[in-house]
């Protein structure tokens, strides 16, 4: 029994190490909050591709290298008959009891355990810069737009600069950008990579800075903010998300399910319902299969007697993977070709969209979500996320604008052409007036010094 326990922690201290090695190699560049959210979405997703992850880089590399050290003592035994082999497995107890202790050390450092564990610093920064979302501050026109927010994966406006790559990767989308409303400079805030903080960021004006609090399991963001899905909720909108992936993976649709957009297509649902349609990415479909449905239920909407409100998210052009699809093999760099189909398939969209009664009466919002996540490209000096404001029912007077995702929810709520006193909504501020955002105000190295620390305001939105 007592061996069998012995060889049980060898093995458990290998999978600690070959965690943190897939982990601190494939998130290289995320922040600790960030990867807490990764493993907290991985630990919920029980499915195929986590499965795969998780034998792959993690069990089947412990397992080979356990193997080794429980059958070393007993080559060396044939070797050489005076072997101790109790004595050998002893000191191999010993070496591991230190890898163990070195590992906590490791993981302590790479993911601020301790740090993040036991912060009790507070922080008066939301009681100056918070403005709480309420019915009575937010005043709807009497025809109400529709909404369709596309977030393009990784997709900058940095892509369109032909000096780092050469020729704009995303044509398409600039093709479209002519009488419509852009601004300059777009970054990544707080706590708002990846996919699902930036989204969770642009509902509420929030960074997701509860990733700094370790939770693991169901998590449901913000429960008591006044969100962008709330609002429009309140205002009869009939809302939808479309996404080719699993709706599960890191509570994504559990957070929209408590934000006010209850009706979701993932791709168990486009399975059942598109069956001629081949599942063709590991993780689900690909974003030509999620423009076509967006399509079809934009269609079904508009026979509605209400204005409707469209989520979706592309990922085609996530990481370094490269999904088995169909694209235009245009620049001779997969990633290149992967972020002009893109390009071309959300232009394509909005030239579609153009052509229904619909389009006259809703807003476009195409954001990408954060900053490239593909570490095999060529990275210019000021980068910015790409954004287009298509049917915008304002215009800003300044366009040379620095802001963050949580910026987003004011913003398009003005787009829309909403009225919000003061032109700010949590920690966001619409950069279509004239106040200063808080990426002006301050370094983005102070915000993420503040942001960090608790603060009493923010535990009561939990």
């Amino acid at each position: 029994m007592k061996n069998i326990l012995v060889q049980v922690f060898i093995f458990f201290v290998l999978m600690l190490y070959s965690l943190y090695t897939f982990v601190d190699l494939t998130f290289e560049a995320y922040s600790p909050r960030e990867i807490v959210f990764w493993l907290n979405g991985f630990i919920n997703r029980f499915d195929n591709y986590s499965l795969k992850l998780f034998f792959l880089h993690v069990f089947f590399p412990s397992l080979f290298i356990w193997g080794g050290v429980f059958v070393l003592p007993l080559i060396i035994k044939l070797i050489k008959r005076s072997f101790n082999v109790e004595n050998f497995r002893f000191y191999i107890f010993i070496l591991f009891c230190f890898l163990f202790i070195e590992g906590l050390y490791l993981y302590n450092k790479r993911f601020e355990i301790c740090k993040t564990l036991f912060n009790q610093e507070y922080s008066d920064f939301y009681e100056k810069n918070y403005v709480e979302s309420k019915k009575e501050n937010i005043e709807f026109p009497e025809k109400k737009k529709n909404l369709i927010f596309i977030s393009l994966e990784s997709i900058e406006r940095s892509f369109a600069d032909k000096d780092v790559y050469g020729a704009s990767l995303i044509e398409d989308l600039e093709k479209l950008e002519q009488g419509e409303v852009y601004f300059k400079t777009y970054q990544d805030g707080f706590d708002t990579v990846p996919t699902e903080p930036s989204i969770m960021a642009v509902f509420n004006g929030l960074p997701a800075t509860f990733l700094s609090k370790l939770h693991f399991g169901q998590v449901i963001p913000f429960p008591k903010s006044y969100s962008l899905g709330k609002i429009l909720q309140d205002e009869g909108y009939f809302s939808k998300s479309i996404i080719g992936s699993d709706g599960n993976f890191t509570g994504f649709h559990l957070f929209l399910d408590h934000h006010g957009v209850q009706n979701h297509i993932d791709k168990k649902d486009i399975e059942k319902m598109y069956p001629e349609i081949l599942q063709n990415i590991s993780w689900g479909y690909s974003d030509e299969t999620v423009f076509k449905v967006l399509k079809d239920e934009i269609i079904k909407a508009s026979a509605q007697d209400r204005p409707f409100f469209f989520l979706i998210k592309t990922v085609d052009t996530h990481g370094n993977e490269i999904p088995d699809i169909q694209y235009e093999k245009k620049f001779g760099m997969d990633m290149f070709d992967l972020i002009n189909n893109t390009s071309f398939l959300a232009a394509e969209f909005v030239n579609w969209f153009k052509t229904r009664p619909e389009y006259k009466d809703t807003v476009l919002v195409i954001a990408g979500d954060h900053f490239r996540a593909s570490t095999a490209m060529p990275f210019p000096v000021n980068p910015s996320i790409y954004n287009l404001f298509i049917n915008s029912a304002v215009k800003p007077k300044n366009t040379d604008r620095t802001f963050t995702q949580i910026d987003m929810f004011p913003t398009i709520l003005e787009a829309m052409g909403v009225k919000i006193k003061g032109h700010r909504l949590g920690l966001g501020t619409s950069v279509f007036s004239e106040e200063p955002t808080l990426a002006e105000r301050f370094s983005l190295e102070y915000l993420a010094k503040e942001l960090v620390k608790r603060n009493k305001i923010y535990d009561a939105l939990w």
